[in-house]
Order: structure tokens, then sequence, then C-alpha cells
């Protein structure tokens, strides 16, 4: 029952991002990713990096990456490495180096 409805959370998530409730649904797929339950956390590794992939608002991916980075902090880096490798679909892009800095754009 648990794993059919972090499905039906995910697919909801995919579907559209920018639902009423889609901050909720983040946060709670970012916390149900501490789970020792493999698939469920294959799971939401997968529609964490399907949304990173698809947003080009990016206002959700920026709530979800805090999310993630906030429950690192939180639990001292102690997270599932599915989880950290879900920044790695993220839409962001080095531009240049300018004056010491970083130029990031989307794709």
């Amino acid at each position: 029952m648990a794993i059919l409805s972090v499905k039906s959370m995910s697919r909801l998530l995919i579907s559209s991002p920018h639902f009423n409730y889609g901050n909720n649904i983040i946060s709670t797929l970012v916390r149900i990713s501490l789970c020792s339950n493999s698939e469920v956390v294959n799971n939401v590794c997968d529609t964490l990096s399907q949304l990173f992939h698809d947003d080009l608002n990016l206002k959700v991916t920026l709530f979800a990456t805090r999310c993630i980075s906030s429950l690192v902090t939180k639990r001292k880096g102690h997270v599932p490495p599915q989880l950290i490798s879900t920044f790695l679909a993220l839409n962001i892009r080095v531009s240049c180096f300018k004056d010491n800095f970083f130029i990031f754009t989307y794709a």
C-alpha cells in the first residue's frame, strides 16, 4: 500500500508539478527517500530526476533542491547516494567564469 501511494504521488508530481499541493508532495517524497526500501528510494529519486529534467520554469526545481539540501544538512550527510545523484539531472549549465564567479544558465 505504501509503494502504491508513493507511485501515485510521483505520477501526480510528474504530470502537473505546479499543482496546488506540489510543494507538499515534493517535501513528502524527499522525506520518504530516507526509507530503507530500495524500490521506494529508486522510485522517488527517478521522480525527482524526471522533475528536474522537465522543469523549465525552475520554481519547482528550486523548492525541491532546497528540500534535499535541508535534509542533507539535518542528517549531516547520511542520505542515500541516489538522492544526491538526482542533482545531475538539473537543467543548469555553466556558461562562463567571469570575475571569480560562475555564471549559470539553464538548458
